[in-house]
Formats: structure tokens, C-alpha cells, sequence
């Protein structure tokens, strides 16, 4: 659901909460709101900024598909088709996209949508939120009203596809004072109210170049209960559920006749990422240690009941980044002690805990103390540390406060996060792997001069089969060093109510959200 930590690199945390097994009642639509041409979505997370470049940290990033217009986006085959763009071309000897824009696109203020307003937000996006990506460009200049040409520092015919989902703002538009609480977008629905971080109203834009939507508006409601959530769908107060957990799909199943659903793999990873500065992860042989003593795939089974794949490396597991010869490191806790023992621990025979140098092995796990999936994550880590003595202590913090502990810093021994995998955009590792524009690796300062060179040759890379080839070496040597346990990818369970028809196969991810522009009420 949330698109973009892109700016920080930051982690999204798991946005799933734990449902009811109980079986529910069938229960009728609420009277009256079976006719409302108002289409209702629930969000577990509040609502930040409504600024692309502030808000992709909070739920507002499902709002922006509606709000703001895109260059172009992928349609249900990953096929690029037209949005704001109805042409662009490449010139591959001179690393050059030329892009030509529709002449009818208007802001919700009435201003038309030109070439520089494209041009600034690129620049203000990617500046701020895929700085790796920005680096890849030379310059853009605009051509003429309707034009504009975009030259890169090497041959990427894949550009567009990482770059699509850039929301395109009024030139000034983000750095405007008033802009975030009032955005002015080009999107099918215009910005109407909202109510702090509970809920923001949008309502359809009657000059919309694609036509005035179907329906009337959409209103975002923060609903931090997975289970009222659930309830709220099946009496007809909300209209889409997300990420709903795998035992109420289960349930769910008998209502096919009046939900859509969606199964989505997440491009986001949760990983026990520890400090390699800390003495205690010094030695990779240590950490690869502490990754065979967790029992990844029970994890999946029993928090996650099945919905989410074991996590491999930091390219996810999709291609084509990901190296096809990577595997997840299996559980074997007797490997686990294996290596604790090379690395000069040993088991007391008193208590069963490991101690080395009369010290025992001690650990803090951060986590978010918002989010209930975490803590039960990390409560099965507490106990498959343990089974090979190591003691490990929880500590809850707010979500701010664990950012600023270990993106690019090195203030704690381990955290429970999420990174965004980088099948699309593997600039993303450099950022996250190495330590780039003067700062310190944003996973934890975590520092390797291979791993470096690697991305960097990757990312300077003119052959497109080279840089592959570059970024899955990158992708299998982060993974056999360990910087943290690779646990899963979550994935996501949606729900759409069937009193709206769909020209589209029912998703809830960014271009999916793009696509409910063309929902329409059922005829009763």
C-alpha cells in the first residue's frame, strides 16, 4: 500500500493486523449506502502529507493515483501506456528520451499541465526521493509547451518504467506554502476535505482530459482495526479492505459473489537488520549464524498464516535483479552453533547460554510499537535466538525514533524493518548498501569496499546484460554477508466490494489505485 520510502530508503513497517478466526455473520450492505456512488477505502495507517515527496511515509501515498497524473503507467501486463505522455522516444546513441505530452491536461485549478510543470517535478521528486536515479541524469530540457527531452549519463532504455510513478505537481507546486494541506493535482478527482490523519475526501474532477469519472468521489478513512475493518466491509460502510489477513480470506471465500480480490507479493522485505559496527555482528560468519537459527518459513506459517514468501536478498525475488541462484538460508540451528563456536562462543553447561570471554550474548531487537505483526515477528526471533542461548530484549519505539536510530546510523544492535527490494529500480541498492552523496550507508551504515564497487560499476554500466550481471553479483554478495536476516515478503490480501463495476482486474497497489479511476456504481 505504501509506495514510496523512496525518499530515505527508509522501511514501511508491515501494515497487517491479526483478525478474528471466528466465523462470521452474514450481514446485508447498509440501508441506503448500496446506491451511494461514493467509493469508501479503509486504511490500517493514518494520513501524512498530501505533498508526493512528504506524504509517500503514510498512507497518503494510495491517495495520490486519484489526485495527480503520472507521465504514464503500467497496465496490467507491466506494458507502459499513456497518460500525461502520448509519445515518448529514444535515441539510444545519445542516451536521449524525448517525451511529447497531451495539450488538454489541466491542473484542478484550471491551469494547463506543461512541459516544465513536468520538469520540476521530476526534479523535485527524484532530488528528493530516488537521489541514485536523479543521478543518472544529464539534464532535461523543455522543448516547447507540450515537449520535453530527458538526457541521461548512459544507456537505460528500462528509464520510463522507473520513473513512472512520479506524480506530476504545478512547477513550484511542492514548495509552495498551503500546497500539502490544499494539493492542486491533474488526476480525476480534485482534493475536497479532510480531518487531520483520519480521513481525507476527494471529490471528481468535472474537467478531467480523461473524462469525468463515473464516480461522484472518494473518501480515505483511517481505520486502524483490521477486524472493524472487516466488519465494516460486509455491512456495506467501507467499500475496500487492505491487507487483510490470510485467515479471514480464507472466510472470505464464500463472499466471491460480492468482493473482488487481490493477492499481491510485496516489494517490500522485513529484515532483522543488525549493526555490523556493533562487535557482537563484526564477524559475518556470527551473523550468518543467527540467520540459520531462525525458522523463516515458520514464521510465514504461523504469524502470517501462509501469506507471505521467505525473503532471499536485497533485489527481492523477482527478476530480473534478483541472482536466479541465491536460495534462503535454511534453519539449521545445529549450523547456527557450529559457527558461534568458531567465533569463540560456547554454551554454559549452568544455563544453556552462549558466553564468551565471561560475557553472555545479549542482544536488544528495536521494533515499531505500532504494529502488532512485528512484535509477534519478533517474539518467534526472541525464541529461535534463545534455542541456541542467546538472550534477546524487545524494545518498542515510535516509528520516527527508530529511523533516526539506524538509517544512516548505527544507534542500535538490531531492528525489525522493511527495505523496498530493488526489482525495478536497482539504483535503490546503492543507496541503501553503500555509502553515497557524503552519508553513511542508510542500512545501518553498513559498509563493504566489494559491495561498493560492484554497485558502482553497476550503476556507471552502458551494457544493459552487464549491469544485470553486475547487480546480481551485488544482490548474492550482500546476502552471503548477512547484514541482517532476510525474513519475508508480506503478502497483501485486498478486498473490493462488487456493488462497483471494474473495467480491470481488481489490485489495490499503485497502478491499480490509478485504475479505480474507471469504476463505475452497479446498475440496480
Amino acid at each position: 500500500m505504501l509506495k514510496n520510502l523512496w525518499a530515505l530508503l527508509l522501511v514501511v513497517p508491515i501494515l497487517l493486523i491479526t483478525f478474528s478466526c471466528a466465523k462470521p455473520e452474514r450481514s446485508a450492505p447498509e440501508t441506503g449506502r448500496e446506491n451511494e456512488n461514493v467509493l469508501r477505502i479503509d486504511s490500517q495507517a493514518p494520513f501524512g502529507s498530501l505533498d508526493p515527496v512528504k506524504g509517500g511515509e503514510s498512507a497518503s501515498s494510495c491517495i495520490f493515483p486519484l489526485l495527480y497524473s503520472y507521465l504514464f503507467v503500467p497496465d496490467e501486463d507491466g506494458q507502459l501506456e499513456q497518460d500525461l505522455a502520448i509519445r515518448w522516444d529514444y535515441d539510444a546513441a545519445g542516451f536521449a528520451w524525448t517525451i511529447h505530452l497531451r495539450d488538454d491536461a489541466l491542473f484542478h485549478d484550471g491551469r494547463p499541465v506543461s512541459a516544465r510543470d513536468v520538469e520540476y517535478s521530476l526534479q523535485y521528486g527524484l532530488q528528493s526521493m530516488r537521489p541514485n536515479l536523479f543521478g543518472l541524469i544529464d539534464r532535461i530540457t523543455v522543448l516547447t509547451h507540450t515537449s520535453l527531452l530527458i538526457r541521461l549519463k548512459r544507456d537505460d532504455p528500462n528509464f520510463p518504467i522507473k520513473i513512472w510513478d512520479m506524480e506530476i505537481v504545478p512547477h513550484l507546486g511542492g514548495n509552495t506554502p498551503g500546497f500539502p494541506e490544499h494539493p492542486i493535482g491533474s488526476g480525476p478527482f480534485r482534493f475536497n476535505d479532510r480531518e487531520g490523519a483520519k480521513e481525507v475526501g476527494l471529490t471528481a474532477y468535472d474537467s478531467y482530459y480523461g473524462g469525468r469519472p463515473f464516480l461522484d468521489g472518494v473518501v480515505f478513512i483511517y481505520e486502524p482495526d483490521g477486524e472493524k475493518t472487516w466488519a465494516r466491509l460486509l455491512t456495506g460502510k467501507t467499500d475496500i479492505g487492505i491487507w487483510l489477513s490470510s485467515k479471514d480470506y480464507q472466510m472470505l471465500k464464500q463472499y466471491h459473489d460480492r468482493f473482488y480480490f487481490a493477492e499481491t507479493v510485496s516489494e517490500y522485505y522485513t529484515i532483522l537488520l543488525l549493526s555490523v559496527t556493533d562487535p557482537l555482528f563484526a564477524d559475518p560468519n556470527v551473523r550468518l549464524a543467527l540467520a540459520y537459527a531462525v525458522d523463516k518459513e515458520l514464521i510465514v506459517d504461523k504469524v502470517l498464516h501462509g501469506a507471505a514468501k521467505v525473503a532471499i536478498g536485497p533485489a527481492g525475488v523477482e527478476p530480473p535483479y534478483h541472482n536466479p541462484e541465491l536460495k534462503p538460508v535454511p534453519y539449521n540451528p545445529r549450523r547456527a552453533l557450529e559457527l558461534l563456536r568458531k567465533a569463540g562462543w560456547a554454551q554454559s553447561s549452568d544455563d544453556q547460554f552462549l558466553y564468551r570471554d565471561g560475557k553472555g550474548f545479549e542482544l536488544t531487537i528495536l521494533i515499531s510499537d505500532k504494529h502488532q505483526i512485528d512484535r509477534l515477528i519478533a517474539e518467534y526471533l526472541q525464541l529461535f535466538l534463545n534455542e541456541v542461548g542467546i538472550r534477546a530484549h524487545l524494545q518498542s519505539l515510535s516509528q520516527d525514533e527508530l529511523f533516526q536510530r539506524y538509517a544512516y546510523s548505527n544507534q542500535f544492535q538490531a531492528v525489525l524493518t522493511q527495505f523496498l527490494a530493488s526489482s525495478r529500480s536497482p539504483e535503490l541498492m546503492e543507496s541503501v548498501w553503500t555509502a553515497t552523496n557524503g552519508r553513511k550507508a542508510g542500512a545501518g551504515m553498513f559498509d563493504h569496499p566489494e559491495v561498493t564497487v560492484l554497485l558502482r560499476e553497476a550503476a556507471q554500466a552502458e551494457d544493459s546484460v552487464r549491469r544485470t550481471k553486475l547487480y546480481q553479483e551485488a544482490d548474492a554478495l550482500i546476502a552471503s554477508l548477512q547484514p541482517g536476516i532476510f525474513l519475508l515478503h508480506g503478502i497483501r490480501i485486498d478486498a473490493m466490494s462488487k456493488r462497483f463495476r471494474l473495467l480491470h482486474r481488481f489490485s489495490f497497489d499503485h497502478s491499480g489505485t490509478y485504475r479505480l479511476r474507471h469504476a463505475s456504481l452497479m446498475p440496480r
